[in-house]
């Protein structure tokens, strides 16, 4: 399995958790080695190369997803930051440069002195409390961690070359590839031996009809070229060269190893009984790189778009083109904002796919601003082509108008839900670059009104002979003059005249014929505006009836639920009546037998024998039978409450029963008479 490798910088430790997908560094002390020192030098081994490892690549690139995987850069860091930076350079990479140019030529050295990995016993350190496979966990962790350092250096020289005479663009771009020693005639490969006679005379005479712009990078090898020397082709390829035996006076450390967690054993070991999966970013890398090609695209679509709105005049719509856009202010507006959302979705996607790379296998597939009617019927075509279906619609972040560079930057902190983004609402810069206006050929400011004496030139050439040759005979030729100089200039006026009339007269026509379009496209988006007010109050009344109905089914199942729990206290209650009944039928029976006997101590009005409420006795009643002699004394009825039973409920939430069973005038029958709560009582 190949080596993966990062570009090394200053922050990177050995054992700590690395993203390979953002180059993000994560938590430190990820894998550990035991030992009594946990220097690096107790952790790592050096591998020393008995010679330099040394790799050369001089090829032709079109696309710059091309340049990035060379120089081992991150898709998506570069889609964040709007550019791709050069490892080793505070420098970026001009894409306007790059995508303007006929031929681009990227050379890339890559030297290894020394390789410096960790010891094979090192142990994954898991944090309590942090779920594996959690946000939290991929974030810490990333899926893969630092195991070792290169030493040595790398360069990089971009030369992007265009031809100045337009009319031989593809025998230059030829014969440049022939004198680069192309490996055949259609490779993109190419070598570095420049330096064959045949090769320099042919290469150094198409280079003369050339403009080129060089960009070159690298790290370790000290200075790699004279400060006099100019950067150009032959320099560059020099330059390559000779930076190996630079390398090996001045190497530095150039990449970080990158090793996944799946391959370390105590991981697997740790993590076997454990349900999730390590994030895994192989099957996303390609789709990536269309991302990244996309959206530089879409940079360069809003650059292009920028000088057309700075010149509208010199730009006119594609001929034969279905929905090519017009150059009207409205339009271009339009268009830019949907440029750069279409950037803002992109950014979305890959925030969406480094927190779930898996999200595209279950998807399967590659409107927030004002937009023109035309706009909007670009992109529902666009998708029902690519996607077969409406998108979803997704929160994004919207550009202002100031990031006149096309750059869009995304908070980090900003939560991206991958359950609601729609990964086919990604729309190819193709379709934008099919439609946009073109330059007018030839185009050069003029005036379309004569001057003055321009006009009298013009009147009077038809009516005044030409000036006489140098014949002496020329009298004699058949030319006469049959009208006078007054009479001429009368004609003259006259023509004038007719031609003054004629030119108001179509000026007129031209204004009606103005002022009915004016009044058609009035017309037009009135009816527009009707029929989308009336789309959307649909919609909304839609939404309401919706609303209601669910609100509606949610009270009647409140009601229903109600209603069953009614149903079970009436139950309840019921079978509490009919105990109660039971036992007062007891007890009577038993009062009847000791009907005729005295009780000592038995008062002489009324005397209560027994007092039950609920499932309360008389013990817990203290003080309710004196109230109730008190009551009765007073010709009162008995309320039936619970504040008349002391507060005692020992039937919580059901209707209870009050039984009393007393005697008037001691030689009267012994009674039992009972009453519901919220009733009255007398003793008769």
């Amino acid at each position: 399995m190949s080596m993966i490798l990062a570009p090394y910088n200053d922050a990177m430790r050995i054992g700590q958790g690395f993203n390979s997908y953002t180059h993000e560094l994560c938590i430190d002390g990820a894998v550990l080695v035991k030992s009594p020192d946990q220097g690096e030098q107790n952790q790592t081994k050096t591998i020393e190369s008995p010679a330099q490892i040394v790799s050369y690549s001089a090829r032709v690139v079109e696309k710059l997803s091309d340049v990035v995987e060379g120089m081992n850069v991150s898709y998506c860091s570069s889609i964040k930051k709007g550019t791709v930076a050069v490892s080793g350079s505070s420098s970026t990479i001009d894409e306007t440069t790059f995508k303007t140019a006929d031929l681009n030529i990227v050379v890339t050295v890559k030297v290894t002195n020394q390789t410096t990995v960790i010891k094979e016993n090192a142990e994954f350190q898991h944090i309590d409390g942090i779920e594996p496979g959690s946000t939290l966990f991929n974030e810490s962790y990333g899926d893969s961690y630092i195991s070792g350092f290169i030493k040595g250096g790398e360069f990089t020289g971009i030369i992007s070359l265009k031809v100045l005479d337009r009319s031989r663009v593809e025998s230059t771009v030829k014969a440049i590839k022939s004198g680069l020693d192309a490996k055949d005639k259609a490779a993109e490969g190419l070598t570095l031996n420049t330096y064959g006679s045949d090769s320099s005379t042919e290469l150094s005479t198409a280079l003369k009809n050339t403009e080129s712009h060089v960009s070159v990078a690298w790290m370790g090898g000290g200075q790699v070229k004279d400060e006099t020397t100019l950067w150009d082709v032959s320099s560059v390829f020099a330059a390559a060269a000779a930076f190996p035996k630079r390398v090996s006076e001045c190497p530095q450390r150039t990449w970080a190893i990158l090793t996944k967690y799946k391959s370390n054993r105590s991981f697997v070991e740790w993590s076997h009984n454990k349900m999730f999966k390590a994030l895994e970013y192989d099957q996303v890398s390609s789709y990536t790189a269309e991302l990244f090609d996309s959206y530089m695209d879409y940079k360069m679509l809003l650059k292009d778009l920028q000088n057309i709105i700075d010149g509208r005049d010199g730009f006119e719509p594609r001929m034969g083109v279905k929905d090519a856009l017009d150059t009207s202010m409205e339009t271009l507006l339009s268009v830019r904002s949907a440029l750069r959302e279409e950037q803002s979705k992109i950014i979305t996607a890959i925030n969406v796919l480094s927190r779930d790379p898996s999200v595209l296998r279950r998807q399967g597939s590659w409107a927030a601003l004002h937009r023109s009617d035309k706009v909007t019927a670009i992109i529902q075509r666009a998708l029902g082509k690519l996607a077969g279906s409406e998108a979803t619609e997704v929160a994004v972040h919207v550009t202002s108008a100031s990031d006149s560079d096309g750059v869009v930057e995304l908070d980090d902190e900003e939560p991206v839900s991958k359950k609601d983004f729609n990964f086919a609402t990604l729309l190819p810069a193709e379709v934008w670059k099919d439609v946009m206006p073109v330059a007018k050929p030839n185009y050069a400011p003029i005036t379309t009104a004569p001057s003055v004496g321009m006009q009298a030139q013009l009147g009077l050439s038809g009516f005044i002979p030409a000036a006489p040759s140098d014949d002496e005979n020329w009298v004699s030729s058949k030319i006469q003059v049959t009208q006078s100089y007054e009479e001429m200039r009368k004609e003259l006026e006259k023509q004038r005249a007719e031609v003054d009339k004629l030119r108001a007269e179509c000026d007129a026509k031209i204004a009606e014929a103005m002022s009915k379009a004016q009044q058609a496209e009035a017309s037009r988006d009135s009816l527009n505006q009707t029929l989308t007010s009336q789309l959307k109050t649909k919609e909304r009344q839609a939404a309401e009836s919706e609303n209601r109905r669910v609100v509606i089914e949610q009270e009647l199942n409140n009601v229903r639920g109600q209603l069953q729990t009614r149903t079970a206290e009436r139950d309840d209650n019921a079978r509490d009546r009919d105990n109660v009944k039971m036992r007062l039928e007891s007890t009577t029976n038993e009062l009847n037998v000791a009907r005729s006997q005295l009780i000592p101590g038995e008062r002489d009005q009324l005397h209560i024998f027994h007092v039950q409420w609920g499932q309360s006795l008389p013990a817990q009643l203290g003080g309710v039978i004196d109230k109730c002699y008190s009551y009765h004394s007073q010709n009162r009825p008995i309320p039936i409450t619970i504040e008349f039973f002391n507060n005692q409920d020992s039937l919580r939430g059901t209707l209870k029963l009050a039984i009393f069973v007393y005697r008037k005038n001691k030689s009267g029958p012994i009674k039992v008479k009972g009453a519901m709560e919220f009733t009255t009582l007398v003793f008769d």
